[in-house]
C-alpha cells in the first residue's frame, strides 16, 4: 500500500482559492483609562511584525477563529472583557455591562490564576463586510476593523490579555505601491477588460457559412468595429462615448 505523504506545516498556509491563512497568538499588555480600555483585533493595530507584514501583501483580511483571556498583573479590583464585533455607539462602560454579554470573561482581584478562555464562535465573528481592508486610512472604520475586545473595571488598572486568532488574507498585492495607485491600478484593468470586449479585432474570429433559416434577418444597429494594438487607451474611449451615446441628429 501506498504510505501517507506528510504534509509540511508552516506559519502562513495557502490556501488552493488563493487565500493564505496565518493562525497567531500574542499577549497584550492592556491599561485601563477611567476603569474601561478598547483592544482591537486587526493587522492594521497589531503590534506584531509578523502579522503586518503578512497583510501588507494582500488586500483584504478576515478573522475566522478568536479565543482569549484575561492575566492579573496587580489589580486590585475585577476586570471583565467581551468581543463585539462592528462598530458601537454605546460602549460597555462598567463590569456588568460587559458581564450580559455570552462572550464574556472576568478575572477577579483574588484570582492567581488567569481567566476561562473564551473561544467566540464563527457566527458571533461576523460583522457588516465579509472582507476587511488591511490597510488602516479609510474614511469608514468599518471597512477596516471587524471588531473589538471591551475592557471594564473600576479602576486605572493593567491587565493582560492573551488572544489566539487566525487571520485569512487574500488579494495578493504590490507592497511597493500605495493603496491610491492599487484602485488606480484595478480601476485601469477593468476598463482595459471592459474595452476588450466592446472592441474585439474582427480579424481572430472565424464566421462559419449562414445556414438556411426560418428566421427573419436582423440588421445590427452598431456595425463592429475594429481596433488594432498600436491604438492607444485613449482613442479607446472616445469610441467608447459615441458608441454608447449612439447615433446623432
Amino acid at each position: 500500500m501506498p504510505k501517507n505523504k506528510k504534509k509540511h506545516s508552516s506559519s502562513a498556509n495557502h490556501s488552493d482559492s488563493g487565500m493564505t491563512v496565518l493562525p497567531f497568538a500574542n499577549s497584550f499588555s492592556v491599561t485601563l483609562a477611567s476603569g474601561a480600555a478598547t483592544l482591537e483585533i486587526a493587522p492594521p493595530t497589531t503590534s506584531a511584525t509578523r502579522v503586518t507584514q503578512t497583510a501588507d501583501a494582500f488586500e483584504f483580511y478576515r478573522i475566522t477563529k478568536l479565543s482569549y483571556r484575561l492575566r492579573r498583573t496587580n489589580q486590585t479590583q475585577p476586570i471583565a472583557a467581551t468581543w463585539v464585533a462592528g462598530l458601537v455607539d454605546n460602549v460597555p462602560a462598567t463590569v456588568s455591562q460587559i458581564t450580559q454579554s455570552p462572550y464574556y470573561t472576568l478575572l477577579m482581584a483574588s484570582d492567581t490564576l488567569p481567566s476561562n478562555w473564551v473561544r467566540v464562535p464563527r457566527s458571533a465573528l461576523k460583522s457588516y463586510a465579509v472582507w476587511y481592508k488591511t490597510v488602516s486610512g479609510t474614511i469608514d472604520t468599518g471597512e477596516e476593523v471587524q471588531g473589538k475586545i471591551f475592557l471594564c473595571g473600576n479602576a486605572a488598572e493593567n491587565v493582560y490579555v492573551d488572544v489566539k486568532v487566525v487571520y485569512e488574507f487574500k488579494m495578493p498585492v504590490n507592497t511597493g505601491i500605495t493603496p491610491e495607485e492599487r484602485r488606480i491600478k484595478a480601476v485601469q484593468e477593468t476598463r482595459k477588460k471592459l474595452l476588450d470586449i466592446l472592441f474585439f479585432d474582427a480579424s481572430r474570429v472565424r464566421l462559419e457559412p449562414a445556414q438556411p433559416s426560418t428566421l427573419p434577418s436582423v440588421a445590427l444597429p452598431v456595425p463592429v468595429t475594429r481596433v488594432t494594438d498600436t491604438e492607444d487607451l485613449s482613442e479607446r474611449l472616445r469610441r467608447l462615448e459615441l458608441l454608447l451615446k449612439g447615433p446623432t441628429a
